[in-house]
């Protein structure tokens, strides 16, 4: 009867966990798939493929102490599950997206990548997204744009607005345009936080809320691969060009 007793408390726990799981990737789903803004969840917890994935790609930043970019995708294959792709190494400021890796019948979910800074650079952690990093979205079609920095982890969320604004830029000029106004409002946004005395790392923060917030992107931070959406502050928002260019 003990026996009996603990199988069906086992098969509850089991459930709930189920449960709870499902209920985490449902929100990860909802950030993952093109929606209006408003639509973005407030939350969400990222699936362990892509948290191990960039926790690896981390560990993998600093060889022979020297900061190094590393990153790769997430992709969701034919049968409905994710799988982390790690890409090739970079170098100090920049990785290159590995989306040749996607196989046919596959969908690309994430592309993430490292901002590592070495002793030699201040040792700092918890850089969000460069401007480039944002601008960079209107070539890809990745719905989640992942940077890890130390134990700090950045989301920003393509919408259903940012995309009718890349559909606008049918062109390579239009494109290269778009892409340079949304680095240069970033530029803008981070020299006007680090004028008001804020320093790098908030300022970062601040310039990539403020132009998801012009660009109409949700912008997450959170750490342990749970992430809560961030909003722009009055001071730093865009009104019309760094950092290391990450």
């Amino acid at each position: 009867m003990e026996r009996i007793l603990w199988l069906q408390r086992a098969a509850g726990n089991q459930a709930v966990t189920g449960w709870l799981s499902l209920q985490r990737n449902a929100k990860f789903d909802t950030a993952a798939t093109l929606t209006d803004k408003v639509g973005e969840p407030e939350s969400m917890e990222l699936p362990k493929e892509l948290t191990d994935g960039m926790q690896a790609a981390w560990d993998a930043s600093f060889p022979g102490g020297k900061s190094q970019e590393q990153g790769g995708i997430l992709v969701k294959t034919a049968q409905g599950k994710y799988e982390w792709r790690a890409g090739k190494a970079g170098d100090s400021g920049s990785f290159t997206p590995n989306t040749g890796d996607l196989k046919s019948g596959e969908t690309l979910i994430a592309v993430g990548h490292t901002h590592p800074y070495d002793a030699s650079e201040g040792s700092t952690t918890g850089v969000a997204h460069s401007g480039g990093d944002i601008a960079t979205m209107i070539y890809y079609d990745n719905p989640i744009e992942i940077v890890q920095s130390g134990p700090k982890t950045f989301v920003v969320t393509r919408t259903k607005e940012f995309q009718a604004l890349v559909s606008k830029a049918d062109t390579p000029l239009k494109k290269k345009a778009l892409h340079d106004e949304i680095d240069a409002a970033w530029n803008t946004a981070f020299a006007k936080a680090q004028g008001d005395g804020v320093d790098f790392v908030p300022a970062v923060e601040a310039a990539v809320a403020a132009v998801c917030e012009k660009y109409q992107l949700v912008f997450y931070e959170g750490a342990a691969g749970k992430l809560a959406r961030k909003e722009a502050r009055a001071h730093v928002q865009v009104v019309g060009a760094g950092a290391r260019g990450h």
